[in-house]
């Protein structure tokens, strides 16, 4: 059975509001009007109120006000994914919270679960709350990330199912002057849905922006069983890029005293249940000289990447949530033009060594039309003979795998729109900087 086919864990998350006095049970009665059988449950110590909810599409939750809920501080909130800066002032203010409860259903898969749970989470925040929690994840999501992942009826993707922490250090400093550099990039979520998490030591910065594919495609690799603790290396990317996945505790032993400064901020909780991403295991006579597990170099120094490898189940999962928010895609493009953003699209061509078989490349759409793109390839095929960098081709919807565009504060992606956010608010400022920039740069 396919990992996404599973049953889903229990989910369950909190929502966080302003001020020190959450809503009242009675504040969620108008949902009757909208379908929803609402029913007060008994409370356990510590509870104030439970809530059921039952609905013909949405199926069941429970909202529960128990004390105290505070969300982290703001030190902390600033290393998680999909955050501004302004979100985790507003969080990190917020001084109460309600928590919320989904349970898979017969038959259901596990991403169509944790999307019955985004519908909750938003539903309990209704109009004051400022964000969630994902307990499983450990991904926060504002009202506003909510709402663009429940604007269409995909389900979620695997990104979802996981966040990444971005740690550079000392972190005394809210706002250093001078960012350091990334030392430790890690995610959560993975080992709660029965796999494991991935440390990434030295991370290279575009791992977060530009080559975000990359953790994506790793995560891929761990829950369809492809990359495995302590096992073999796996062939990640092109040129040639591979990763292996050492247990974190093995490698804090086999590494003596190295890395000091990773391992100062290890703690026993990032022990269990990680991986750190390694070279491939050292064979012959020199390991004897050389300790057998060493960091990733690729995920360090920054090279080039080329084509990103995913199998071809996370390449279907990827397309239908493509295909399902191709209006989404025409909407920010014209809503983007004029920031200098550039709309690309990835469609899978068939091989000239085995037609049964795609390569999935780039394209720059010249023009998004209701199920049609014309479209620029922008790289140079592997094994597709017929096209070059620079052909203009026609694509269909039904062909895409994959969209993304590129701004100048980084990509937004069916998956995360968090960028998004930062272009609306200092959109003015953007346009300022670009016609100041010098002709040419």
């Amino acid at each position: 059975m396919a990992w996404w086919k599973r049953a889903s864990p229990k989910c369950s998350g909190v929502g966080f509001f302003p001020g020190a006095v959450p809503p009242r049970a009675e504040e969620y009665a108008p949902l009757a009007a909208a379908g929803y059988e609402l029913e007060r449950s008994p409370t356990k110590p510590g509870e104030a109120w439970v809530l059921g909810l039952k609905h013909s599409r949405w199926g069941k939750a429970l909202f529960a006000q128990a004390f105290p809920i505070r969300p982290p501080p703001r030190p902390l909130l600033a290393m998680m994914a999909g955050l501004t800066a302004d979100d985790c002032t507003r969080i990190a203010a917020c001084g109460s919270g309600v928590s919320v409860f989904v349970e898979g259903e017969p038959g259901e898969n596990s991403l169509r679960t944790r999307k019955r749970f985004l519908h909750y989470l938003r539903l309990m925040l209704a109009g004051s709350g400022v964000a969630g929690v994902d307990d499983l994840s450990h991904r926060f999501w504002t009202t506003t990330a909510l709402d663009e992942e429940l604007a269409h009826d995909a389900d979620v993707d695997v990104e979802a199912l996981y966040t990444w922490h971005c740690l550079v250090g000392d972190q005394a400093d809210e706002e250093p002057a001078t960012p350091a550099p990334p030392l430790w990039l890690h995610t959560h979520g993975l080992q709660e849905i029965g796999h494991f998490d991935f440390d990434v030591i030295r991370p290279d910065g575009e791992l977060l922006t530009h080559k975000v594919d990359l953790l994506r495609a790793i995560a891929c690799a761990i829950v369809e069983g492809e990359l495995e603790l302590d096992g073999d290396a796996l062939h990640i990317a092109e040129p040639g890029y591979v990763v292996r996945a050492v247990d974190s505790g093995r490698f804090v032993r086999e590494n003596g005293s190295a890395h000091g400064d990773w391992r100062a901020l290890l703690d026993e909780e990032h022990l269990r249940g990680h991986a750190v991403l390694c070279e491939p295991a050292a064979r012959g006579l020199s390991t004897i000289w050389k300790r057998s597990c060493q960091p990733s170099r690729f995920l360090s120094t920054g090279p080039e990447v080329g084509m990103v490898h995913f199998s071809k189940t996370s390449t279907d999962l990827m397309a239908l949530r493509a295909r399902a928010t191709w209006s989404l895609l025409r909407a920010l493009h014209q809503e983007l033009e004029g920031l200098e953003c550039q709309s690309l699209l990835k469609v899978g061509i068939p091989t000239d060594r085995d037609p049964a078989l795609r390569e999935h490349m780039w394209f720059e759409a010249r023009a998004l039309r209701d199920s049609s793109s014309t479209g620029e390839l922008i790289v140079q095929p592997f094994d597709v003979a017929h096209l070059r960098q620079g052909a203009s081709v026609e694509l269909d919807v039904g062909e895409l795998t994959d969209w993304m565009i590129q701004t100048p504060v980084g990509p937004l992606t069916p998956r995360d729109l968090t960028r998004l956010r930062v272009l609306r608010t200092h959109r003015a400022e953007i346009v300022e900087m670009l016609r100041a920039r010098p002709t040419g740069a």
